[in-house]
């Protein structure tokens, strides 16, 4: 497989003249924006209908939550396609986190869980139970959370206590944290998390946080398209990673996909280079022929 990737990748690298070619970042984030629409169509045309297949029949609480999930990756995409300048890089940084997050969390739940989704319903309910106490020292009267507390506090408290060990609420599912979580994911099936978070992830947040606004104050304007076409770049990554994960979470990934994920390394790559090679023959032809 490895060599038929390499291959592959090696035929399509071959029509770009990288020593005379030099792209621009635009020119790579129109690039890594194809791939991302390349993405969104696999994820429409081929995913769900795998995904659908495989939890129609089910009522349990994971076929429920594959196609929730499934739906919150596809609506990023919707958004993707209409992200397509600059300026929208915030956004673009906000969807790069919740994909690397979401491929974290899949990776956990597959490899980790045994495709268990008992700890975000602990987490969930305890979320809810935090919620509900917040709400009552804000307003006493408010019936909805004096309900849950009254109705499912002790059970939440014992849930909590039996999958961390106290009563407190955690930030995130596992009770560790996400640093601890990506390191965990990429022991388990190498991904490329714990480098993102190292190095990506601390800039994303300053640029999705609005307490981070005052790092644009020396950020030079020509640095703007570099945080979108970097952001569309693990995108297009991490969506990948969440796709195989979901596909084995649900049973439908077997030998032919790992063969359609190899297809689909492939397009994505020739999505971006397509652009490429347009931007070098326009760049070679010169400004007279345009």
């Amino acid at each position: 497989m490895l060599r038929r990737l390499a291959s592959g990748r090696i035929r399509i690298m071959d029509r770009l003249d990288l020593e005379n070619f030099h792209p621009t970042i635009h020119q790579l984030g129109s690039a890594y924006n194809a791939s991302c629409s390349s993405m969104r169509t696999f994820i429409r045309d081929a995913m769900r209908p795998l995904v659908e297949e495989k939890t129609k029949s089910s009522p349990m609480f994971w076929a429920l939550a594959s196609r929730a999930l499934l739906t919150r990756i596809e609506c990023w995409f919707e958004s993707l396609v209409r992200l397509n300048h600059p300026l929208h890089f915030q956004a673009v940084l906000a969807c790069s986190r919740a994909m690397f997050e979401l491929s974290v969390d899949l990776t956990l739940i597959v490899l980790q869980e045994g495709k268990s989704f008992n700890g975000l319903m602990v987490w969930q309910d305890s979320v809810k139970l935090s919620w509900a106490e917040r709400r009552l020292r804000h307003d006493p009267g408010n019936e909805n959370a004096r309900a849950f507390l009254e109705s499912d506090g002790d059970r939440v408290l014992e849930a909590r206590r039996e999958r961390w060990g106290d009563a407190r609420h955690r930030a995130r599912w596992t009770g560790n944290s996400l640093e601890a979580d990506a390191r965990k994911a990429d022991e388990l099936r190498a991904s490329g998390f714990n480098e993102y978070y190292n190095e990506q992830y601390p800039q994303a947040c300053w640029h999705v946080h609005g307490s981070g606004v005052l790092a644009l104050i020396e950020t030079p304007l020509d640095m703007f398209p570099y945080f979108s076409t970097r952001g569309l770049k693990d995108i297009a990554h991490f969506s990948v990673v969440a796709c195989r994960m979901l596909l084995e979470l649900v049973g439908a990934y077997d030998d032919k996909l790992e063969v359609t994920f190899e297809e689909l390394d492939l397009a994505l790559l020739r999505a971006q280079h397509d652009v490429l090679l347009q931007a070098q023959k326009m760049t070679s032809a010169g400004p007279e022929e345009h």
